[in-house]
């Protein structure tokens, strides 16, 4: 028996009990504490996937994968609205309906229900950063759905967030990380809407992978984007 076991038996009874309640409590809390963890669901095709419980039981979405590209490659494809079927799973059509500024959109995205489920939509506003030390940028997405006109036939989506992280690793490969989360609405299961957005952020990235690399997109980002030296150095790299 160690020191404290023996200290705990030396007090009254009254008080050992108040001691193992509270020690009952706070391995409670502790198991609480890392059921929201990010628990890794995948890792196939040099993609990872991973997700955390919210308190409404749809799950909040986490992928990540490691790539040789230019920083912009990505903000690139972004901005190729008219290639998003071929990378992004189940969407329909994505529309720009403004940029208020040249690191801002305000896009509209229209997507396939899935099975017998309606189409869904969400309009988000997204902005880019850049940290001029380390260079990672930041793509941060809210929602602006309430601001807009319901489309006939589409189920709006709610309370959608999201945030695309672009890191350099050095030696010309970057990490892409996406999170995020949003309320389907409309009367789809949760047990669906989670199966869907796992498999569905999954092919999204495996096919992303395919496309960035593509000379299209290993072009100059725009000109808020800062490239790291061995990039602008080795272009034929890229």
């Amino acid at each position: 028996m160690n020191s404290i076991a023996r200290t705990i038996t030396n007090l009254p009874v009254k008080m050992q009990s108040l001691i193992y309640m509270s020690l009952i409590l706070l391995s409670f809390f502790c198991r609480t504490g890392n059921a929201q963890e990010w628990q890794q669901q995948s890792d196939r095709q040099q993609v990872q996937i991973y997700s955390q419980q919210t308190a409404n039981g749809i799950i909040k979405i986490k992928a990540t994968t490691r790539l040789t590209s230019r920083i912009g490659a990505l903000i690139n494809l972004l901005h190729d609205t008219q290639r998003s079927q071929q990378w992004i799973d189940n969407i329909q059509k994505v529309e720009v309906l403004d940029r208020p500024a040249p690191n801002e959109a305000i896009v509209h995205s229209y997507f396939n229900g899935p099975f017998i489920i309606s189409d869904r939509d969400m309009v988000t506003h997204s902005q880019i950063n850049q940290d001029p030390q380390s260079l990672q940028v930041r793509i941060d997405i809210g929602d602006l759905g309430g601001e807009y006109v319901p489309i006939n036939g589409y189920v709006r989506m709610k309370n959608v967030q999201g945030m695309w992280l672009i890191s350099p690793l050095g030696n010309g490969i970057i990490e892409i990380e996406y999170q995020g989360s949003a309320d389907p609405a409309g009367n789809i299961p949760t047990w669906l809407a989670n199966s869907t957005l796992l498999s569905s952020t999954e092919r999204t990235f495996v096919q992303l992978r395919s496309l960035l690399v593509q000379p299209q997109y290993q072009l100059a980002a725009p000109n808020f984007i800062e490239e790291t030296q061995m990039a602008n150095t080795t272009d034929s790299h890229f």
